[in-house]
């Protein structure tokens, strides 16, 4: 009796349920209700957009139904599937370089004292550098192929990845190292640890690295391609294709979206391994 007292007066307070299966159905409703608000950001600026083309009704101008129709047609006869090839290959070996040596730089420059000293003041300087600057210049060195898209993505993403790898590695609890040296734990082993305690700071870099790889790409493309899905965009907006245009837009958008869950996936994973980690 005391119990059925007890939740009446918390529901009507609005605090948390007091039994197991009140706590069980509040967080039912908590997820249900964020996967509602969810689902709503994502069909919301569809309606805004379908509501923006019925008010302009012009052809320079097509609505969501129009450019999904162009976007399955050209996945049905294989021409977004050959230039998204070339777009994910260039751009994702760019971000694997980047990432691989941006951790192991952020390592370095966190544990090594002549390294903090050399390269710390050169990232520093050279981070606020528009990288895009520098692209004529790789291509006058590399040429017009992928090699020069590759460095370009690569120079871009290194650095978000190199500084934040350098701040949660100096940020690592120096008791775990010593503890480390004084079992005679090597190198890799105290490298391990590293990577174990900074691991949830790498996959948030991880999520802000991979739209920069997507713009990088798709700019590059724009300049200097004839393969890619900067490419495909030139070139419908060179021949006024605007439903074109608009569905390689939209793909990005998903691909975007698509990487972007996957690396929360990730992010949950390494949360179970190296500790919890909200996206």
């Amino acid at each position: 009796m005391s119990e059925k007292v007890i939740d009446r007066v918390t529901s009507t307070t609005g605090q948390e349920p007091s039994t197991p299966s009140g706590y069980r159905a509040a967080e039912s409703q908590r997820r249900w209700a964020r996967r509602a608000r969810r689902t709503v950001a994502v069909l919301l600026p569809f309606v805004v957009w379908w509501t923006l083309a019925e008010i302009a009704n012009n052809r320079l101008f097509p609505g969501p139904i129009e450019v999904i129709a162009t976007l399955v047609d050209v996945t049905a006869d294989g021409t977004i599937w050959f230039h998204a090839q070339q777009t994910a290959q260039r751009g994702l070996t760019g971000l694997a370089i980047a990432v691989v040596g941006g951790v192991f730089l952020g390592v370095g420059m966190a544990s090594v004292r002549w390294m903090d000293s050399v390269l710390e003041p050169l990232v520093s300087a050279t981070y606020p550098i528009p990288k895009l600057a520098l692209f004529p210049l790789l291509v006058l060195a590399l040429g017009f192929g992928a090699e020069s898209k590759i460095v370009m993505v690569t120079l871009e993403c290194a650095y978000p990845v190199i500084l934040t790898t350098y701040a949660a590695t100096r940020g690592v609890d120096k008791h775990y190292l010593w503890l480390a040296r004084n079992v005679g734990a090597g190198p890799l082993a105290r490298f391990g640890i590293i990577m174990r305690a900074t691991s949830t700071s790498m996959v948030a870099t991880l999520r802000m690295a991979l739209p920069i790889m997507l713009v990088i790409m798709v700019v590059t493309e724009l300049i200097s391609e004839s393969r890619g899905l900067g490419y495909l965009l030139r070139r419908a907006s060179s021949d006024f294709d605007p439903e074109l245009t608009m569905a390689v837009v939209l793909l990005l958008a998903i691909v975007g979206f698509v990487l972007d869950r996957l690396v929360v996936l990730l992010g949950d994973f390494v949360g179970r391994w190296a500790g919890k980690v909200q996206l």
